[in-house]
């Protein structure tokens, strides 16, 4: 699993979207790009190529892109380092953003045979449990 995560180049994420309160009123306002984390169609294509082998090798054991939601298994899930884990929940909060109806990069990881929460990606960064 170290080996899939670690190929995805996952971008930087600007949690703090809000424009700069010290402007002053004379200063122009600097055009920025519509969407600064935006993902390029490489990166897409390296995530989905990533998400399929974590299924194929039965990591991944239910996807709910549309609610954020990921169930692994947990054998595999104990073995990966924190660095594992971190990518790969970064990775698939990036996937449920652009396969879901929701706005936001966030995503909850569970462990398939209990539902117990192991891990979440959000604004407010990663958490495991």
């Amino acid at each position: 699993m170290i080996i899939i995560l670690s190929q995805v180049e996952i971008p930087k994420i600007n949690n703090d979207e809000s424009p700069s309160m010290q402007k002053s009123a004379t200063e122009e306002p600097k055009k920025e790009p519509k969407e600064q984390n935006e993902l390029t169609e490489q990166q897409k294509s390296q995530i989905l190529d990533a998400v399929n082998s974590a299924v194929e090798i039965g990591f991944i054991k239910k996807l709910d892109s549309e609610n954020h939601e990921v169930y692994v298994d947990l054998l595999i899930w104990n073995a990966s380092n924190i660095e594992t884990k971190e990518n790969f929940t970064i990775s698939m909060a990036l996937y449920c953003s652009f396969n879901s109806s929701f706005e936001g990069k966030w995503v909850d990881i569970y462990d398939y045979q209990s539902g117990k929460k192991l891990a979440k990606y959000s604004i407010w960064g990663f958490k495991v449990y």
